[in-house]
């Protein structure tokens, strides 16, 4: 009878409040009550003053679910297939009770849970599947209570046609929120209720989940009913949830839906992922091995994705970041390779690269994610998957991608370059430090990626100049102990994946450097530190005079004298062997020194005269030696000038003061002398101790070439110059060892060989040189 005439709004609420005392319901809830607080208990209702029995309760939970079943079928819409689709108008169930709305929602809570604490209490000590069985069916029996109010309802109009009527419209918002309210109490008092279910696959929240993806993910659900669904939802028990295999590829499927996919981030937080993962490793794999592979790649992908919506980042209570530390603890081996690169594909097609620069944007967030994903930091117990390699190198090219496509942005200074650049680098650095076991082939295929950077960069950019030099700041300034470790895999990846030859250039030269940096070893070590360059280096065969010239421009001088020692064995006759030694005095004629580059110069000195020597020895052409040993002298000279001699201004003594350290001019006039008295007038070399034509052989008389005369001149003027005071030991010593006619043109590299080890004791990659 109350149900009848409130159909027809002929009673009082009053009534209904009558009624609710008879049965020992609440009237309404108190003012920010939570539904979790109705829950019903047996002591609550033994104060009604009417007692239902568990059957009674049933009975009036199903003739309630019917009764307003048959009202809302009632308001039968009276229009044709509207013009958007196939969504009506609302239900008219709400307007046409909404006095008693608050009222019949707390009738429908507290009926719910009553019939809930009955049912389960009645199988509460029977077995588990009985539970389970139980569990199902007052599930459908509640969603059939409330299935009136809160269902989208397929609608037969009166034309024959099917259209889809939501359960309210915008403006019955407010008293929608309260049954759905009562709705959301239930499940959580049904869940409660069993906790021996509790993060199962027979799990309340399963049940829940189901309900959710099955009937408000579809296309045509209105906003205003995903809205109040939303915000009752959100206060279930999430953390207690365990998403099957099912429901994460549905969770996936969300991104269809925004307001679903915003819904989704909100409640993924709340949940207790790390049990989750721990039941998929030790229980679900037992039945389906792919199972943690799948559960690592699916919550890669979805918080990937949430991290670049925009609907989702910018809502003030995205919560989103608060994973992130227990994402750090995440399994990440299990991820595949062909997933791991699907999802930084996805990034990179939907990332704003300009991004990359802000350390606190979204993306950032979203890339250091894949960084542990790519397992370049592997927790300590954790094993390193066998992907391991290519998905780093599929994490490098990501943001090689991101830092590339910015280098056409015009309005960027080069300075933002530095970060992410440097960070990438440090992430391969830690990488490698932290595991150890890394082989160097594989250390090169990462460093590859990274130098591809130079590649992908729009050319003549000031982000491609930028770029270089972090490069070359990264592999000058590793720490201690990745220097020798990174130095020659950057040698092997800079010749296998840099297509410009001045990069290959000034990235190969910087790499050697380093590799004898900050090392403290004898002769036979260096040496073999050699070996292990040349072993590395590998110069495209095509492009080797491109390189070359490349190497002279950019003062790469210790990347020549690697390609000689490189290719010296390879020499089939003298011929080529001479070839080597007159690209070599060439190269010393070309180059452009500084005084960071000038110590170098002295290995390609030193083995120019010793294949001089060499190919004298097996037969070569002394008038061909002696024109190269001429042209190797006069470029030592001048690069012992203490003023530059070239141009009008040089040629009256007013030029330019030398960039080169006074040791250096010392050394090149000293070697330059040392060659120069072994080429006398007559054109013969003096190849042993005491032949003719030392200038200062007083048993033989001989006149000296003006080269000659010039170099020594030059040499022993330093004496009194006070520039050189500080070495005057050295130059006495140089005077006193070219004044003997037993010093021949073999002794000219032991005599280099001293010198540099003496003035550039820190050069460590001198030590090759024999004493």
């Amino acid at each position: 009878m109350l149900l009848k005439y409130t159909s027809q709004s002929l009673i009082s609420p009053l009534c209904w409040e009558d009624f609710h005392a008879l049965i020992g319901c609440p009237i309404s809830l108190e003012e920010g009550q939570s539904p979790e607080t109705l829950v019903v208990m047996s002591d609550h209702h033994s104060a009604a003053v009417l007692q239902l029995s568990p059957g009674q309760v049933t009975e009036t939970v199903e003739w309630l679910g019917s009764h307003f079943h048959e009202l809302r079928n009632s308001f039968k819409p009276s229009v044709v297939r509207q013009s958007n689709g196939c969504l009506l108008p609302a239900s008219e169930l709400y307007s046409c009770l909404h006095p008693y709305i608050t009222l019949l929602a707390n009738l429908l809570g507290y009926m719910g849970q009553l019939e809930i604490v009955h049912a389960v209490g009645s199988v509460v000590n029977q077995s588990k599947s009985e539970l389970i069985s139980a569990v199902q069916t007052i599930w459908q029996l509640t969603v059939k209570l409330f299935d009136p109010w809160i269902q989208m309802l397929p609608v037969t109009l009166l034309d024959g046609s099917t259209g889809i009527q939501p359960p309210w419209s915008e403006g019955d918002v407010s008293i929608a929120s309260k049954v759905v309210c009562q709705f959301v109490s239930c499940v959580s008092c049904l869940q409660s209720n069993c906790q021996a279910l509790v993060f199962t696959e027979h799990d309340v929240m399963l049940l829940v989940w189901q309900y959710y993806q099955s009937v408000l993910t579809q296309p045509l659900v209105p906003s205003q009913v995903l809205t109040v669904f939303h915000i009752q939802l959100r206060k279930l028990s999430w953390q207690s949830f365990f998403p099957t295999t099912d429901v994460l590829r549905n969770m996936l499927e969300f991104e269809s839906v925004p307001s679903c996919y915003v819904f989704l981030s909100k409640v993924i937080p709340n949940m207790n992922w790390m049990a989750v993962m721990r039941k998929f490793e030790l229980e679900v794999a037992a039945s389906i091995p792919e199972a943690p592979c799948l559960f690592h790649c699916t919550i890669l992908q979805l918080i990937v994705k949430m991290l670049v919506k925009k609907e989702i980042v910018e809502t003030q209570d995205c919560s989103l970041k608060s994973l992130l530390p227990v994402l750090h603890n995440f399994h990440w081996y299990h991820v595949d390779a062909r997933a791991f690169s699907s999802i930084c594909l996805w990034q990179q097609e939907h990332s704003n690269p300009l991004m990359v620069f802000c350390d606190s944007s979204w993306l950032a967030i979203s890339l250091r994610l894949l960084r542990q994903a790519a397992e370049f930091h592997p927790l300590d117990e954790a094993p390193v998957g066998s992907d391991a390699l290519p998905k780093r190198c599929r994490y490098i090219q990501l943001v090689v991608t991101m830092v590339s496509r910015c280098t056409s942005q015009k309005d960027l200074s080069r300075d933002v370059f530095f970060v992410p650049v440097k960070a990438l680098f440090d992430t391969i650095e830690m990488c490698v430090v932290k595991d150890g076991r890394i082989p160097s082939q594989d250390i090169a295929m990462m460093l590859s990626e990274f130098l591809s950077l130079l590649n992908h960069c729009r050319p003549r950019s000031l982000g491609i100049t930028a770029i270089l030099s972090t490069i070359l700041k990264c592999i000058r300034s590793p720490s201690s102990s990745s220097r020798s470790v990174l130095s020659l895999p950057f040698i092997a990846a800079s010749c296998h994946s840099l297509a410009s030859m001045s990069h290959m250039a000034a990235v190969l030269e910087t790499a050697i450097t380093t590799h004898f940096k900050g090392l403290s070893s004898t002769a036979s070590q260096i040496s073999r530190l050699w070996s292990e360059v040349l072993t590395m280096l590998e110069i495209p065969e095509l492009s080797l005079d491109e390189f070359l010239q490349a190497c002279v421009s950019a003062r790469s001088l210790l990347t020549l004298y690697a390609h000689a020692l490189k290719y010296l064995p390879q020499c089939n006759n003298l011929k080529q062997e001479f070839d080597i030694l007159s690209q070599i005095v060439q190269w010393c004629s070309d180059i452009q020194l500084t005084v960071d580059s000038e110590a170098k110069i002295l290995l390609l000195w030193h083995k120019a005269v010793d294949l001089s020597t060499r190919h004298i020895d097996f037969g070569g052409s002394q008038s061909d030696v002696i024109a190269v040993l001429k042209r190797l002298a006069a470029g030592m000279i001048k690069f012992g000038e203490d003023k530059q001699s070239s141009g009008f201004l040089g040629a009256i003594g007013l030029g330019k003061r030398s960039r080169l350290s006074t040791r250096f001019r010392l050394l090149s006039r000293s070697i330059s002398a040392a060659v120069s008295i072994q080429l006398s007038s007559d054109l013969s070399i003096r190849l042993h101790p005491n032949d003719p034509g030392h200038p200062r052989d007083t048993k033989v008389s001989s006149v000296p070439s003006p080269q000659t005369e010039k170099a020594l001149s030059s040499l022993e003027s330093l004496r009194s110059n006070r520039q050189y005071a500080d070495l005057t030991s050295q130059v006495d010593e140089v005077c006193s060892t070219l004044s003997r006619p037993s010093f021949c043109l073999r002794d000219v590299p032991e005599l280099l060989s001293s010198l540099a080890n003496t003035l550039f004791p820190t050069s460590l990659y001198l030590r090759v040189l024999p004493m």
